[in-house]
């Protein structure tokens, strides 16, 4: 093995292990679903027109909603105790419950979709103002048992460490929901009738069907479930999944809400501050349609690590080695502050050129430059709640995150009628400092934050530091603020590899 790379990232201190092969799995799958939608969404562009993607993405919420409260909370604890039972090789304890988890899974899902479609009128005129909406929350309405189900199993497979099933059920959604558009569309464009947002809805029900009926027949096929079970015994199981799974489902439908009101909030705050209401939804526009996915899309790396870290570390702390969870710890928290460093860096120095190269426009470049000191706090973030639903901190995690979302509220309201959109990332700023801080905190109070692991943040903040300062004189002195994709890409990659260069150098003068 090469040395630097040796040195580089623990990461690579074991090519075969279950974290590296199973993070580069979901994640590239991860990569290829979102590479997929991005030319589906190209397509859809086209054929149905911008104004029905909006009709579709305002009804999205509410099915996301239900489903999160069905099956979001199960799933997690699902997976964190399916990797308990592995350990302690508790089979029929293991099969009870993943019983029991479908079944109560099941008749939410069932309980929120009735709910929906028979509230749909309601719901459109009144929630979200438009009737419009309506026969499309019907359609979304059946999608929500399925879902909850594909939510499940997987969680369930992924605390067996089968992570295989995760990621094929997820490339088949996307290729159902692609196909049974495009054969909607092949099937009117005879007619020339124009498609509308009904087609979207369509598509996301065959992915959601296929995606759950693959997970399902997985199951079968490949789980034994007890042969026998009293009607008492399934009803205690039942109850202990809820009791379990409550204060994460609450949690999560909360935060959902507090999005969702964040989301309302933050263009009429702008106006307070003296914006046009015109300017101020075009900002918005630019803000959750360009710069945040863009920053967010490294998360499918991060996001990846921490389904995984839930079975790595729950399985340790089953076992009582707490040796294997803060080794587990160092590593991942180390690799997420690094790829949060260097892409705040990469963002920082090209924002600009990124936003006029990727979008033409040169206020999604400003903002790219500006809520890049997001990176680092998002992707840790990410990870240490994989960290802590594995310890079984699942009541401090969502504590924490609910917190934190509260505060960011809060600070909205006093800081954007002031400031603008510098209010907005001071608070993000703040409400990801304070999930970040209070989860270390809760790791070493459990005792598995490793020892002198804040001695370590240096080294790659002094990385990102020289490759900041090193990037600005390379711009300033090879012109790379004038060029277009080959200037870009040539000091995306002179940056990069002076980031790391440097990142090797002092982990290697310090671990002498």
């Amino acid at each position: 093995m090469n040395l630097s790379l040796h040195r580089f990232s623990p990461f690579f201190r074991n090519r075969n292990s279950y974290l590296l092969k199973g993070t580069f799995f979901l994640s590239a799958t991860g990569v290829l679903c979102k590479i997929a939608g991005f030319f589906y969404k190209i397509f859809l562009a086209r054929a149905i027109g911008a104004q029905e993607i909006g009709l579709f993405n305002l009804c999205l919420p509410l099915c996301t909603l239900c489903v999160t409260l069905s099956g979001g909370g199960i799933a997690t604890i699902l997976s964190r105790l399916a990797a308990q039972y592995t350990a302690q090789k508790e089979t029929q304890k293991e099969q009870r419950f993943l019983l029991a988890s479908l079944l109560g899974s099941l008749l939410l899902s069932l309980f929120c979709s009735f709910l929906l479609y028979y509230n749909a009128s309601f719901l459109a005129l009144h929630i979200l103002q438009n009737e419009a909406c309506a026969p499309l929350l019907r359609i979304l309405s059946l999608t929500i048992p399925p879902a909850a189900l594909h939510a499940c199993i997987s969680g369930y497979f992924i605390g067996k460490k089968q992570i295989a099933v995760s990621a094929l059920s997820q490339i088949f959604e996307q290729m159902l929901r692609i196909a049974s558009v495009l054969f909607f569309y092949a099937l009117f464009l005879p007619s020339q009738k124009r498609l509308d947002s009904t087609v979207m809805a369509l598509g996301h029900l065959a992915g959601e069907l296929s995606a759950g009926l693959f997970c399902l027949l997985f199951l079968v096929l490949k789980t034994p479930f007890p042969q026998k079970m009293s009607p008492s015994s399934l009803s205690r199981d039942l109850g202990e999944v809820f009791r379990l799974s409550a204060p994460l489902n609450g949690s999560r439908v909360v935060l959902c809400l507090f999005q969702a009101a964040e989301a309302a909030l933050l263009p009429v705050l702008l106006v307070r501050f003296g914006m046009a209401a015109s300017d101020a939804l075009g900002l918005y526009g630019i803000l959750s349609g360009m710069v945040l996915p863009l920053l967010l899309f490294p998360t499918a790396l991060t996001s990846s690590v921490s389904k995984l870290l839930l079975p790595v570390v729950s399985e340790a702390h089953t076992l009582g080695q707490p040796g294997k969870i803060q080794a587990t710890v160092r590593t991942s928290l180390s690799g997420g502050l690094l790829l949060g460093l260097y892409f705040f860096t990469l963002f920082f120095l090209f924002g600009n050129e990124l936003g006029t190269l990727l979008f033409s426009n040169a206020s999604a470049g400003a903002c790219i430059r500006q809520f890049s000191y997001l990176c680092p706090l998002l992707y840790v973030s990410t990870i240490l709640v994989g960290i802590l639903h594995g310890l079984g901190k699942t009541a401090a995690a969502s504590f924490q995150s609910m917190l934190s979302l509260g505060l960011r509220l809060l600070l909205l309201l006093l800081l954007i009628p002031r400031l603008g959109l510098s209010g907005y990332l001071l608070s993000a700023l703040a409400g990801q400092s304070i999930v970040f801080l209070l989860a270390l905190l809760t790791l070493n109070r459990a005792g598995s934050l490793p020892r002198y692991f804040l001695l370590t943040l240096p080294r790659p903040l002094l990385a990102c530091a020289v490759t900041v300062c090193g990037g600005m004189l390379l711009k300033r002195w090879l012109f790379f603020e004038s060029g277009g994709w080959i200037c870009l890409i040539g000091g995306g990659l002179l940056c990069s590899a002076l980031f790391f260069s440097v990142y090797v150098r002092i982990k290697a003068s310090a671990d002498r």
